[in-house]
């Protein structure tokens, strides 16, 4: 702004000595600092901001775009680095190399936890509950209870719907359906599942005739594979 304000007189004299000195003149200069002004907010922008939290760190939006952003990172000569980590500090982020760093581990965590429990033979996402995938999303939940909040966030976000918690909880109500029809009409006081009908668990065992109608199929063949095991 200063430098509008001067007489053309002045601007010029500026101008001849940075010739004299060997060096650029304000103009070129100031060109230059825009242009590196420019290519920082576009890159924190495009590749680090996450605007709903309004932060420059890793979160559950934000940890893809910064590993995509490595690649225009590599490009940028070191003075343009420089300036990039300069605005992350002073906007309270941390430097690109770190939040890289961060962000692999962050996608490291989200793809091993979805491929080792959430995925069918075909490599297909669980989209609902059923008596195939049930045991490996309850088998989950021990990991999952161990991973932080941005962990978790990202795994959902990575699932979109339904989420983990969702599937979790399908399963577990799955789960307790038929372990009631079991006990109330299959098993023996001593917590025995019936290998044959005889005299004294005949009436038992019709007794869940019409509750067993009502369940869904999911729920029938999870009841069947507890008695096939027992086998």
């Amino acid at each position: 702004t200063l430098w509008h304000n001067f007489s053309f007189q002045y601007k010029d004299m500026i101008h001849g000595l940075a010739i004299t000195q060997n060096c650029k003149d304000y103009d070129l200069l100031l060109k230059e600092a825009y242009k590196m002004k420019e290519k920082v907010e576009c890159f924190l922008k495009q590749f680090v901001y996450d605007e709903i939290q309004e932060v420059y760190l890793v979160t559950s939006r934000n940890y893809d775009k910064i590993i995509e952003g490595v690649y225009t990172w590599n490009e940028f000569s070191a003075e343009e680095r420089t300036a990039i980590h300069t605005m992350l500090i002073y906007r309270q982020g941390e430097s690109f190399p770190l939040l890289y760093e961060r962000a692999l581990h962050v996608k490291k965590e989200v793809d091993t936890f979805i491929h080792q429990y959430l995925l069918d033979i075909k490599g297909e996402q669980f989209i609902k509950v059923d008596c195939d995938n049930y045991k490996a999303i309850l088998s989950a939940e021990p990991i999952w209870l161990k991973k932080n909040s941005l962990i978790q966030e990202a795994i959902d976000r990575k699932l979109k719907q339904p989420t983990y918690e969702q599937l979790l909880n399908g399963s577990k109500m799955l789960l307790e359906s038929t372990k009631q029809f079991i006990q109330a009409y299959i098993m023996d006081e001593e917590h025995e599942l019936y290998e044959t009908v005889t005299n004294a668990n005949y009436h038992q065992i019709l007794q869940g005739r019409t509750i067993w109608k009502r369940m869904t199929a999911n729920q029938r063949d999870i009841i069947n594979q507890f008695l096939l095991m027992k086998e």
